[in-house]
């Protein structure tokens, strides 16, 4: 749990150095703040943070936002296979990208996000249902985080990757195969 108010360095810069090094990268991180707005926590979930909450808050909902976010980490520890769709090679346990040569730096989510679509390739996703799968819960505002995030893979993955993540209008995304 990880407040965002802390005196002298922020929680959003903590979560940041946390993600940068590899030690304290897989770490689950759980944002607790009195900052609602919507750029806060499209900020903390696009800095690799795998929950935000939002004070007042239930100590039920907590407590089972904790849980979802224990099982969702190890589940995915436990996974000890490769994913691969050429050029892309995704190796899951130690959580690299590779397009080609090179190596691609990602996020938490945006790791996450790219597996459940790569995984699920050819299927249409909604937002809805990638926040559900990715994050873990029902966003109660706008689901404009994956949008975001889906921007941000793209940009990071370049040609000619970038354009198998499909945009379905009005619906959501779709991984869309080489062969």
């Amino acid at each position: 749990m990880l407040d965002v108010n802390l005196p002298g360095l922020d929680g959003f810069e903590v979560c940041r150095r946390l993600r940068k090094v590899p030690a304290t990268a897989a770490i689950p991180v759980i944002m607790l703040t009195a900052r609602i707005g919507e750029d806060d926590r499209v900020r903390g979930l696009e800095l690799g943070a795998d929950d935000y909450i939002t004070k007042p808050f239930s100590p039920k909902e907590a407590l089972a936002r904790v849980r979802a976010v224990l099982r969702r980490t190890e589940r995915g520890a436990a996974e000890g296979e490769a994913i691969a769709d050429e050029p892309l090679h995704v190796d899951l346990p130690s959580r690299q990208v590779r397009v080609g040569e090179r190596e691609v730096a990602l996020t938490r989510k945006e790791f996450d996000l790219l597996v459940e679509l790569v995984r699920q390739r050819g299927r249409v996703l909604t937002r809805e249902r990638l926040l559900e799968t990715v994050w873990g819960y029902d966003f109660p505002g706008e689901t404009r985080t994956v949008d975001v995030h889906v921007r941000r893979l793209r940009q990071k993955l370049g040609e000619p990757v970038d354009a198998r993540l499909e945009t379905v209008v009005g619906v959501g995304y779709r991984w869309r195969s080489a062969s």
